[in-house]
């Protein structure tokens, strides 16, 4: 009988993309089994979003790099509202030849959404007697009643430790299928990398309300039982695989440091609403998905049980920047993750300045720093390899951004000769691997995708799965998705500051990026990419209309 471990490893090697053979899909796209982007629940009261008067937010780069200095909102429905709606909400409706479907300001691979957001207020938060947990409905902007508990039983579980300051809980489940029906056994990963790419959406738009959030330890069993995923309901219609809890509260001063929040039992509600409607008229199983899904459920019990790495991050420590006129300008967060797009095609002829790429770095490294650990505690254990096809005063080539110290050993001398220090203006850990024209090599690793090719770079977020596996629980194959979706989001929005734009590629060759390592004899790479993401001066195809995401004349 095989190991948590072993299923998790063999789960990802069974699944790596290579030149003569893909991961097993269906090798199709069946129309008429498409699934519906939006789950509904019937026979259910819904609570309506009101919509924002106005999208007044700070500029991204206040929220970024000085969010202790964002004075907090209250917490209640339009506040709810705008938190939803600039993290998880719809941000337009495309049309092509009578075809529509909208974007969002969470990405997602293939733009077909796995990722379920739940809320869970306490008793008396929105002037309720009854602790509530609703599931967000983007498509309308609104909430659907799944459960209620008395504010005894809320008391009697052990779940106001936190009733001095106002909180409340937000979590994230994924329907497989959604991606199952378009990308096969690789799917499970895009539903991962989409988790982290949603969980950096709720940071940024907390962080913009004065808002700080972080991770609740609670095992994915127990996540389960106290969403009700199990539920008889669900015997019928798609599955929901539980991500994450997280935990929301107006920042507060006079608290230096939360204590860690643990749940050790499900939280059981009183009465259940509603009932989950199909996505999709039949879908088909995937065994591997169905094994490492269970395997990571069953160890979750190590839920964010390794120790803290304190070297695991540069000790080059940055300070934060005194005055606001030391940061790049920056459009309002809420316009910001409204104006998100992945794109389609580059322009090649464009290129990046030097001054706004060592930005981009020195965001990544603040990331870190100021929320990423909020949600995983150990983070970093991914780092970057990248691409530079055009960014001014930088010679063309292969560099890396070391998150994490243990992957210099990975990279010297198994695949360069040497790593050569750039001088950056916060003394990053940036370094120049191999220099020369890229763009064949990076457009070959990613599937031969002319927008690795097109952009003014491509970044490769990259660890050493199998010793993470080996040193940290095997729950870490999650968070490692998660974090590198986090950053990817993070790219995304630092793209539009520079009148650029990102996308993420997650069709890349897994094992062949030892062709960059001038045919030495390696055989096994100690380099695992988790993601791909380009940036580059998007090609706008006219062809396609854009509406409002609301019709707020409702």
């Amino acid at each position: 009988m095989r190991s948590n471990k072993e299923i998790i490893y063999n789960y990802h090697e069974q699944t790596k993309h290579r030149p003569h053979r893909y991961a097993r899909s269906l090798g199709y796209l069946d129309w008429d089994n498409e699934p519906n982007p939006f789950r509904k629940f019937t026979g259910t009261e819904q609570t309506r979003f009101p919509f924002p008067s106005s999208n007044l937010s700070p500029p991204f780069h206040e929220v970024l790099f000085q969010p202790e200095h964002i004075i907090p909102h209250p917490i209640h429905l339009e506040t709810l509202s705008q938190l939803f709606l600039y993290s998880l909400g719809i941000s337009a409706w495309k049309e092509y030849q009578g075809a529509r479907w909208a974007v969002r300001c969470n990405p997602s691979s293939g733009n077909l959404h796995p990722t379920e957001g739940y809320l869970i207020t306490p008793p008396q938060l929105l002037e309720n007697n009854h602790a509530i947990l609703f599931h967000y409905d983007p498509e309308e902007h609104l909430l659907e009643k799944r459960a209620i508990m008395t504010s005894k039983n809320w008391n009697k579980q052990g779940l106001q430790s936190y009733a001095q300051y106002p909180h409340f809980f937000i979590a994230l489940t994924s329907i497989i299928w959604r991606e199952a029906w378009k990308y096969g056994e690789r799917a499970f990963r895009y539903c991962l990398l989409d988790t982290g790419h949603a969980i950096a959406s709720l940071v940024f738009s907390s962080a913009s309300l004065g808002w700080d959030i972080r991770c609740v330890k609670i095992t994915l069993p127990h996540l389960t039982l106290s969403l009700g995923l199990n539920r008889s309901e669900y015997d019928h219609v798609e599955k929901e695989f539980p991500q994450i809890l997280l935990m929301v509260s107006p920042h507060n001063k006079k608290i230096k440091q939360f204590p860690s929040y643990e749940i050790k039992e499900p939280i059981t509600f009183d009465e259940w609403y509603g009932t989950p409607e199909k996505i999709s008229p039949n879908t088909i199983d995937w065994n591997a998905i169905n094994e490492v899904s269970s395997a990571l459920i069953n160890s979750s019990e190590r839920l964010f049980s390794q120790k803290l790495d304190l070297d695991s991050i540069s000790k080059n420590k940055l300070t934060n920047p005194s005055n606001l006129s030391d940061l790049p300008p920056s459009p309002p967060a809420f316009t910001l993750f409204q104006q998100r797009r992945s794109a389609h095609a580059f322009d090649i002829d464009t290129s990046l300045k030097k001054d706004p790429f060592f930005n981009l770095l020195k965001g990544t490294h603040f990331l870190s720093i100021n929320f990423l650990k909020n949600i995983i505690p150990s983070a970093p254990h991914t780092s970057l390899l990248l691409f530079l096809h055009h960014v001014e005063n930088l010679k063309p080539g292969i560099y890396t951004y070391i998150q994490n110290q243990k992957h210099i050993q990975k990279l010297v001398p198994s695949f360069f000769e040497k790593l050569n220090k750039i001088e950056t203006p916060d003394n990053l850990p940036f370094f120049l691997c191999l220099d020369g024209n890229m763009r064949k090599i990076t457009k070959y690793l990613c599937c031969d995708q002319e927008i690795a090719h097109d952009g003014v770079l491509c970044a490769c977020i990259f660890t050493d799965l199998k010793e993470e596996l080996q040193s940290n629980s095997d729950f870490s194959y999650i968070t490692l998705h998660w974090e590198a979706g986090f950053i990817g989001q993070l790219l995304y929005l630092e793209a539009e500051i520079y009148n650029l734009r990102g996308t993420g590629i997650g069709c890349f060759f897994d094992d062949e990026i030892i062709t960059i390592a001038k045919q030495k004899n390696i055989y096994q790479t100690p380099i695992n990419p988790l993601y791909y993401f380009t940036i580059g001066k998007p090609i706008i195809d006219k062809r396609l209309k854009t509406h409002p995401p609301y019709n707020l004349k409702q």
